[in-house]
């Protein structure tokens, strides 16, 4: 995670068993998702990008977005099939 205002490294979100091929914040700011191509999905807080949840994708990970009301994520496998999770919030 970066500021790029400044050009500093804020955070390395790393050990990720395989290759990370999507980020996406969620629609309130409050969390970021990383995938990887394996299909572990990784959750931090945005607050100090510290991991919150881990959970894995069947298929493995192509891409994944919010739905624009942030209660679900849609995940794409390298498999060709789509997972809609539901997002539950528990600060």
């Amino acid at each position: 995670m970066w500021d790029l205002a400044t050009g500093t490294l804020i955070k390395r979100l790393t050990n990720f068993p395989d290759l990370v091929v999507s980020v996406e914040f969620s629609p309130d700011g409050s969390f970021l998702i990383a995938g990887s191509r394996g299909g572990t999905l990784r959750v931090y807080a945005t607050s100090n990008y510290e991991p919150w949840f881990e959970a894995s994708s069947p298929g493995g990970l192509g891409a994944m977005a919010f739905s624009p009301d942030g209660r679900l994520l849609a995940t794409g496998g390298v498999n060709g099939e789509v997972h809609l999770w539901k997002v539950v919030y528990r600060p």
